[in-house]
């Protein structure tokens, strides 16, 4: 707030070039405010980052204590919308997972949840034994819990770092491809890693199903970007051709 008598800071026309944002419409790199006191100067521009807004306007006039509203509620729906993306893609790889083997396992007339107690003995019970292939499987029923629960936390850690990257390139569209190698990567790291946990159980878990319920996921989850991020492609591309969005 300013001092008694001072007319408040009125915002003016933006003092960066303007970007497309996700839904076509412009957004500014960065803002300009008049600042009403003596001795300052008439305009000044402020960084989009609310974090640094606050210290920049108090150093510019120490009678404005408050940064504008408008900068702190959008880093704060920024970060609600990167969470919420996350979650939900999260739970879309988990449920994809979760639905493929389950029916797999269905289709394999050995029981649903069959590869889940697999993992689960792998995983938290160190089974590395191929014999263990020509034994009847008997049921571990806290190994699968706990199977699951890791495979929902990493599913929901994944799912928050790709919103996170592709809130990332919606700054920023020339970070498009980088991000989409990062992505593959990340794909390919799963698929292998995967295949080494189980080593010795290929027949029980091929190398196919795991290239086939990773691509499904995969699927699944950037048609969800694409509904929550509409243009973002064409923005890429645009901004990788060097024209305007």
């Amino acid at each position: 707030m300013g001092e008694a008598g001072q007319t408040p800071p009125q915002w003016d026309a933006p003092a960066m070039p303007f970007v497309g944002d996700r839904t076509g419409d412009p957004k500014p790199d960065s803002r300009r405010v008049r600042l009403p006191c003596d001795g300052c100067q008439p305009y000044g521009t402020i960084p989009q980052d609310s974090r640094t807004t606050r210290g920049w306007l108090v150093q510019q006039n120490p009678a404005l204590v408050e940064p504008p509203p408008d900068v702190k509620e959008d880093g704060m729906a920024r970060t609600g919308n990167i969470l919420r993306q996350g979650v939900i893609l999260g739970l879309i790889g988990y449920a994809a997972v979760a639905a493929f083997f389950t029916l797999f396992d269905v289709l394999a007339a050995r029981g649903a949840g069959f590869t889940l107690g697999l993992m689960g003995k792998v995983v938290f019970r160190g089974a590395r034994d191929p014999a263990l292939l020509q034994l009847p499987p008997v049921p571990d029923l806290a190994a699968m819990i706990a199977y699951n629960f890791v495979h929902l936390a990493v599913s929901l850690a994944v799912g928050l770092f790709v919103a996170w990257l592709v809130e990332r390139v919606e700054d920023e569209p020339r970070l498009g491809y980088p991000v989409l190698l990062v992505l593959a990567a990340g794909y390919l790291i799963t698929i292998f890693g995967v295949g080494a946990l189980v080593e010795g159980f290929t027949p029980l878990v091929p190398w196919w199903t795991l290239v086939l319920v990773n691509t499904l996921a995969a699927a699944a989850g950037a048609l969800y970007l694409a509904r929550a991020h509409p243009g973002l492609l064409d923005r890429v591309r645009a901004a990788r051709a060097g024209s305007p969005a």
